[in-house]
């Protein structure tokens, strides 16, 4: 996310960021990563996300995953956060780069898809679900839009696992 944060706002292409050369060291070491194979790949992949970057922040907001897939379900593909034992937002899975832009852009809400909830976390996820103003009732096929900056009621979004 560095070199993202290097191309994005420090102005840096995605050469002098370090992204190809780690992208290619990856696809080498493990194989396919994020739908690359190659440089030329990687390259596509770049100039989909600088349109992404470009159309958030020309929109000031992320679109759902079903503004962008006919057939898209709860936010898959999007950005992945768990709920832990105290309430706090973790992010646990893929949305990386959506994230980043979000934090970048200073968006105030994004559209998550909301992934292990801890029992001991339950209230407090139905508490900031009702204080975000509710989208859908549980088990429902939106996805839920949570704060970005705003706190949950015990914390904030937190990189831990």
């Amino acid at each position: 996310m560095a070199a993202c944060y290097a191309h994005w706002v420090e102005g840096k292409t995605w050469s002098e960021s370090g992204y190809l050369d780690a992208m290619l060291e990856r696809i080498k070491n493990k194989g396919p990563e994020d739908g690359c194979s190659n440089k030329q790949d990687i390259l596509r992949r770049c100039q989909k996300l600088d349109r992404l970057f470009e159309e958030t922040q020309k929109q000031r907001c992320l679109k759902r995953q079903s503004e962008l897939r006919i057939l898209s379900f709860r936010e898959r593909g999007g950005i992945y956060m768990s709920i832990d034992g105290r309430g706090n937002l973790v992010k646990t899975g893929g949305g990386n780069h959506r994230l980043l832009i979000a934090q970048i852009l200073g968006l105030e809400q994004i559209p998550v898809q909301v992934g292990i909830v801890h029992i001991d976390g339950i209230d407090a996820f139905l508490q900031l679900r009702k204080e975000r103003g509710e989208r859908i009732r549980l088990g429902g096929e939106k996805a839920d839009t949570l704060g970005l900056s705003g706190e949950t009621p015990t914390g904030g979004i937190s990189n831990q696992r």
